[in-house]
């Protein structure tokens, strides 16, 4: 399997962790958000960062190959 692609499985098994343990804890003391919100919120977020980090990382790397085309001519 991919290096990237077991990290982001990671993340977002991490993600569901936190998001149980908070939300188990939310749905004890009978608050409105319970336990499947907030894994949904977390893992939302999760995927957003994960995202966000990929967009960058492809927008660097088409930069940098613009500027290596540009230096040929």
């Amino acid at each position: 399997m991919d290096n990237v692609f077991v990290e982001n499985l990671i993340k977002l098994s991490l993600a569901v962790l936190a998001g149980g343990i908070i939300g188990a804890e939310r749905e004890y003391q009978d608050k409105a958000a319970g336990f499947r919100t907030i894994i949904l919120i977390t893992v939302g977020s999760a995927l957003f960062t994960i995202f966000s980090i990929a967009q960058e990382k492809f927008l660097e790397m088409t930069i940098k190959n613009k500027a290596i085309k540009e230096l040929d001519y």
